[in-house]
């Protein structure tokens, strides 16, 4: 049991969601201006935006992972519960919160994305875990 450790990776986790919130906070006027050209807006739509949430869930994922693990928590399974639960409640929060943002919206698809990214990351980091 690490608790420095633990308390380490739970302050990652706070400040990479607050940055999760602060980048779905800014209007997407210029997301608006790239996707009025078909392709480009097509490409970020199906490849880009998609691979992005799954990252970002992904690397938060790895930082709760690591926060319950060094806090004493041995069972994995409670580990990942615990990390799908967190995850996936940020992800709809965020994308309800960006209901409220001018020229954004909520989608459903990037909560899938996001529950991926942090179900298949946290399951690989407590694969990979001593």
């Amino acid at each position: 049991m690490n608790k420095m450790k633990s308390r380490f990776y739970l302050i990652l986790a706070i400040i990479w969601t607050l940055l999760i919130f602060i980048v779905s906070s800014i209007p997407s006027n210029e997301l608006q201006k790239v996707e009025e050209n078909t392709w480009i807006g097509t490409l970020r739509k199906v490849l880009l935006d998609p691979v992005m949430h799954f990252v970002e869930f992904a690397v938060l994922a790895f930082f709760l992972v690591n926060a319950f693990a060094n806090a004493g928590e041995t069972d994995k399974t409670r580990i990942l519960k615990r990390v799908l639960f967190i995850g996936i409640s940020i992800a709809v929060i965020d994308e309800v919160h960006q209901c409220f943002i001018p020229l954004r919206n909520f989608q459903f698809g990037d909560i899938i994305m996001d529950s991926m990214g942090v179900s298949l990351a946290g399951a690989a980091c407590l694969f990979f875990k001593r």
